[in-house]
């Protein structure tokens, strides 16, 4: 997804190209998000306008007005292109330079623990559970179901922390489980759920009750 000042020299997509050749031009690596999981296209625009609000390429004042200009322009005519692949973009006034992002959406491919091990993280992990393995991904209850039962976790007990509405928050709520939603940049104040803008925020929040 990108986003340049409006009047910005051809804006369209051939000439864009033709200014940047390389991707890396445009995004560090550290804006290339691999297994992103939004529940639609729409729901993806404002997950990627939000992580370059949390990475403060972008300020958030300003996040609301990109969010509507990509969205509207995607209304107008979609930029999905061949083979799963789509860029949306808009033009938009107070944007110094051109903005990109990237989000490859991926489900588990079963390599979740071999990637655990790897980094160390196993021990750390009582379970672990992996959608291709397992057959059925969130939001799907009976994702939520399985952690439960091969836990040992009772239902009401337990807490579902994750980043996507849809996906987090409405699987864990058809499970009965608590939703915990990650908002880092703040994108969904009307949330009616719990919010953190952090992990690291969700032991005061467990504690505070």
């Amino acid at each position: 997804m990108s986003f340049f000042p409006r009047g910005f020299p051809g804006v369209g997509g051939a000439a864009m190209l033709r200014r940047f050749m390389r991707l890396s031009d445009l995004f560090p690596v550290e804006d290339v998000l691999v297994g992103f999981h939004p529940a639609d296209k729409w729901e993806g625009i404002r997950q990627l306008v939000g992580h370059l609000v949390a990475r403060d390429r972008l300020r958030r004042a300003d996040a609301p007005a990109i969010v509507e200009a990509v969205l509207a322009r995607e209304r107008s005519m979609s930029t999905g292109m061949e083979h799963g692949i789509a860029i949306p973009h808009a033009a938009v006034d107070g944007v110094e330079n051109v903005l990109a992002v990237m989000g490859i959406v991926s489900n588990a491919n079963g390599t979740v623990q071999k990637a655990f091990a790897r980094l160390g993280l196993a021990p750390k992990v009582d379970l672990i559970l992996d959608s291709a393995i397992e057959g059925v991904e969130k939001p799907d209850r009976r994702f939520f179901e399985l952690a439960l039962v091969r836990s040992g976790s009772r239902r009401g007990a337990t807490v579902h922390v994750g980043d996507l509405y849809h996906v987090d928050v409405t699987g864990a709520r058809a499970a009965g489980l608590t939703p915990i939603l990650v908002d880092e940049a703040d994108l969904r104040p009307g949330a009616d759920c719990a919010r953190i803008r952090s992990v690291a925020s969700l032991h005061e929040l467990l504690t505070r009750g």
